[in-house]
């Protein structure tokens, strides 16, 4: 299988410059967690309208040889090679196994294709942070997740958040809303239903959903899939993540997002029918 290659890591450091004001992570978690949003059925059925519209202005653009993706090679979309980076995947390959961690690793190189789609380059975004994302963006549904007891009051996507939070907090120099910003973006991935209120949690829904269920696949140029799927083979991922939230289902406090469009929107149905083989 080929990988993108990273730098050697160095030992752990902590980031924040002498002086500097150093987030407590655990007086700002209960911030973040308690804050609520709310989904609305009218307002996700409009997003649905809306995002179905939208795909059929860029099928039809795409028919008519006006908006095309271009074909991109892996070394232009990133995810760069800082010492965050690499730690995050390492420990992403570590606690995930094959199948989950190329999952990872395919769901930021879709999401970046679709960002360069719509904006023609990647220019404002911070690649560092929404690799870190990724990285840990389903840490909530890996073994090692489901065995830490104390964790196991939260749903799979607050697992995850939390996780990518304190790994953020000593790994990078980032502002307290730069983490509640990866914080809520890792929250939210798997919430269809709500205007996102970053563009990085756009990203990651973009990203997750064109992986798992081929959302958004036809503003990726078949060159760019194939050189994604070529690099990060998926290893019979649609029966690994329909068992990943089987698994999830049997938690004390499963996914309410996930358990809801398994009941209403055959969520198990439109992974085996996700334009991929596997």
């Amino acid at each position: 299988m080929a990988e993108q290659k990273y730098v050697a890591v160095g030992e752990d450091k902590d980031v924040a410059a002498e002086g500097s004001d150093v987030v407590d992570v655990e007086q700002l978690l209960p911030a973040l967690e308690c804050r609520v949003f709310v989904k609305n059925r009218a307002y996700f059925l409009f997003v649905t309208a809306r995002e179905k519209m939208a795909e059929v202005w860029r099928k039809a653009g795409r028919a008519l040889g006006v908006r095309a993706p271009t074909d991109l090679e892996l070394e232009a979309l990133g995810p760069p090679q800082t010492e965050a980076v690499v730690r995050a995947f390492e420990l992403c390959r570590e606690f995930s196994g094959p199948s989950l961690f190329n999952h990872c690793m395919r769901a930021y190189y879709f999401a970046a294709a679709v960002r360069w789609f719509e904006a023609g380059s990647l220019e404002g975004l911070d690649l560092e942070q929404m690799a870190v994302a990724f990285a840990f963006h389903d840490f909530g549904l890996t073994a090692t997740s489901r065995g830490e007891s104390e964790e196991s009051m939260y749903p799979f996507e607050v697992r995850g958040a939390r996780k990518c939070l304190r790994f953020a907090a000593t790994q990078m120099q980032l502002t307290k809303q730069q983490l509640t910003v990866i914080y809520e973006a890792i929250r939210l991935h798997t919430a269809l239903g709500f205007e996102k209120p970053t563009e990085l949690a756009g990203l990651i829904t973009v990203g997750t959903c064109c992986d798992v269920v081929g959302y958004r696949c036809e503003d990726l140029s078949k060159k760019t899939k194939e050189s994604v799927l070529t690099a990060y083979p998926r290893l019979d991922w649609k029966k690994v993540v329909v068992k990943a939230f089987a698994d999830d289902a049997k938690m004390p406090n499963p996914s309410p997002v996930m358990r809801r469009y398994q009941r209403e929107y055959f969520f198990n149905l439109l992974v085996r029918m996700a334009p991929f083989s596997e």
